[in-house]
């Protein structure tokens, strides 16, 4: 179950797990959570290369309380250069939670143009266990499944403890899907996690000496072919780091003073489909919607 356990920097009967495990007891019982991650993604298919980055910050308040507030900003790029057209108008996103509505404004003015800029600031109910299910998964980059650590060290700099691990291939679904499910509104065919094989992740873990995870990182390779055994395959390398920004402090939740402006999704979707009754104003209600599910599928 749990194999190559090893200790480097600590006497003997240090249990690597055990510092893990505390860490991240001290970690779930934060009422507060200032978070920066970025995940960078690499694809190779025989000679062609292309590279997607999310990066995100996310500040959140009442974890523990119950009165969620959260302030997250979401930034894409493919090949270094940001996504700025009308397919994916997700890449410079804005979203926000308080008063038991997540708020969303996509639409960059522009690239979308003012009159987009209307139908680009959205708001609907949501209960804390949905919005901590799509912005709280994130964090899942510090869950380590202990069936499927192959390797687990633990070193010491200073009143640092990092923890190094490695994972067994087999035992890594939940991996992909967090991955899959942070890209899946920019990456298309990598949203089904099943066609994938993980062939090496390795991490590491930086504890502060408060004993508050501060940082992770995370590297990955894995591949998928694309049908049957003569089909190209494609390869993938990603890189994950997250860091926790002051742990234990108190953190500031800054939200817009324009909330009250965001058009209510349900009654947008109505108003589009009454104001647009041909095939194209159709198409136009359906493209809200895949937006809509798209912003909240992709922050996690």
């Amino acid at each position: 179950m749990f194999a190559g356990v090893s200790v480097s920097g600590f006497a003997a009967e240090t249990d690597p797990w055990q510092v893990y495990e505390e860490a991240l007891t001290k970690q779930n019982e934060l009422d507060g959570m200032d978070m920066s991650m970025s995940t960078a993604v690499s694809m190779m298919i025989e000679d062609q290369i292309n590279d997607i980055t999310l990066d995100m910050d996310c500040q959140m308040n009442g974890l523990q309380s119950g009165d969620l507030e959260m302030a997250a900003t979401m930034n894409y790029t493919m090949g270094g250069e940001q996504l700025s057209d009308t397919m994916n108008v997700l890449t410079n996103a804005r979203m926000y939670y308080t008063g038991g509505y997540l708020y969303m404004d996509m639409f960059d003015a522009d690239v979308m143009g003012e009159d987009a800029v209307d139908y680009g600031k959205i708001k609907y109910p949501a209960d804390i266990d949905s919005v901590m299910a799509q912005f709280g998964g994130s964090t899942d980059i510090m869950e380590l499944n202990k069936e499927a650590i192959s390797e687990l060290t633990l070193e010491e700099d200073g009143d640092t403890k990092i923890l190094r691990y490695a994972l067994n291939a087999d035992n890594t679904n939940s991996i992909i899907e967090s991955v899959m499910g942070q890209l899946g509104n920019v990456s298309g065919s990598m949203s089904n996690a099943d066609l994938y094989q993980i062939t090496e992740c390795t991490g590491t873990m930086t504890i502060n000496s408060d004993g508050y995870i501060e940082s992770q990182s995370m590297d990955l390779a894995m591949n998928v072919s694309l049908g049957d055994e003569d089909a190209e395959t494609v390869y993938y390398s990603v890189n994950m780091d997250a860091d926790i920004l002051n742990p234990g402090q108190e953190v500031t939740v800054e939200l817009p003073d324009d909330l009250d402006s965001y058009s209510d999704y349900e009654a947008l979707l109505e108003s589009l489909q009454e104001e647009y009754s041909t095939d194209s104003g159709e198409s136009m209600t359906e493209s809200v919607t895949e937006t809509a599910e798209a912003g909240t599928e992709g922050a996690m």
